[in-house]
């Protein structure tokens, strides 16, 4: 499992080798280009320069968006309140109810009877639970069951998302270094839960994600109905930047 570690040094190791993947696509496009330059080029293999140099185009533009995206996490947001997890989930599990039925991938969500408020911004933990379910829909296979639990004590609110019954899938692996879907997700769902103050680990194969935040302080425990809610759903995703 990927545990967390000082932030600030996640931070600086994701973001190097963020730019470190950078240079690959660059480095095709200026070599592809310079080839063309130098060789005689029909119009056909200048169609297929300019197809190829898109393609790396995108891939490059698709890094450096990711790499804004997680500096932006390392700044305190603006719209810091008081939050219930378990309102902000079930709204986000509700928005993804579609995606996941296309797959036939239940998620089942246990909501405590009694939950701390803690202090976070609402659009950044909204964020968060997308890049969540986001590595989760990647880590699942049709007809898996996901749990998905908010625990409360003293001064914490643990997020757990785990498979039910499964120990290992040979078709999955864990995120890596590799830039895949899966890693960028929980690079950028690690980077907002530290930086409002709580711990991330994670790991898809098999699957577990850890979220624990910090209770709000001077707050009696705020009533939540004991509700369970499941949905049959689906693996496949789409990437959210905001």
């Amino acid at each position: 499992m990927r545990r967390s570690k000082d932030p600030q040094d996640k931070f600086v190791h994701t973001l190097s080798a963020t730019l470190h993947r950078l240079a690959q696509p660059l480095s095709i496009i200026q070599a592809s280009l310079e080839i063309s330059l130098l060789e005689p080029t029909s119009a056909e293999q200048y169609r297929e320069v300019v197809k190829e140099s898109l393609q790396e185009l995108r891939r490059a533009a698709d890094v450096v968006q990711f790499a804004a995206q997680l500096t932006r996490f390392q700044q305190p947001a603006s719209d810091v309140a008081e939050v219930e997890l378990s309102t902000v989930l079930e709204d986000t599990i509700d928005d993804l109810a579609r995606v996941f039925e296309t797959a036939r991938t239940k998620l089942v969500f246990h909501r405590p009877e009694r939950e701390h408020p803690v202090r976070i911004s609402p659009t950044r933990l909204r964020q968060m639970f997308f890049y969540v379910l986001q590595a989760v829909r990647t880590a699942s296979a049709p007809g898996d069951i996901i749990q998905i639990e908010l625990r409360t004590r003293a001064k914490h609110v643990t997020l757990r998302i785990s498979h039910e019954g499964r120990k290992h899938h040979p078709g999955i692996e864990d995120p890596s270094p590799d830039g895949s879907v899966a890693d960028r997700a929980l690079s950028l769902a690690h980077a907002i839960v530290t930086n409002a103050g709580g711990t991330f680990s994670a790991a898809t194969n098999p699957l577990l994600i850890v979220a624990d935040f910090v209770a709000a302080q001077d707050r009696r425990l705020a009533p939540a109905g004991n509700t369970k809610s499941a949905l049959d759903g689906s693996s496949q995703f789409i990437n959210h930047s905001h």
